[in-house]
């Protein structure tokens, strides 16, 4: 196994412990504080999406120097879509899927 299998698998048991973690603070079904199933992936994909982006806009090295300019936002953003492009595809063979971020100045 190479380093950038070593580092992949780590970081997928990584989010399955994180998964874990997160499925065990919900209620249990009929609690008074029950969360409808739609919220808890709502607040988790919005969660793990942003820590993404966040991670995306600062890079890996120490220092943690934020980039907001557009030009970074837009690379971040078309990071992402390429990524859930592949994923879908590996997903669903037979279809083609592209995710495209245009940007307009207001």
């Amino acid at each position: 196994m190479n380093a950038q299998e070593r580092l992949t698998e780590y970081l997928n048991g990584e989010l399955m412990a994180l998964l874990g973690r997160v499925q065990s603070q919900l209620p249990a079904a009929g609690e008074s504080e029950e969360i409808p199933l739609a919220d808890v992936l709502d607040i988790y994909s919005s969660a793990v999406t942003g820590h993404l982006f966040s991670v995306l806009l600062t890079g890996m090295s120490p220092g943690f120097k934020v980039d907001v300019t557009p030009e970074s936002v837009s690379k971040a953003i078309n990071i992402i879509g390429q990524k859930l492009s592949s994923i879908a595809q590996a997903v669903d063979a037979t279809g083609d899927y592209r995710f495209q971020i245009l940007r307009r100045d207001k």
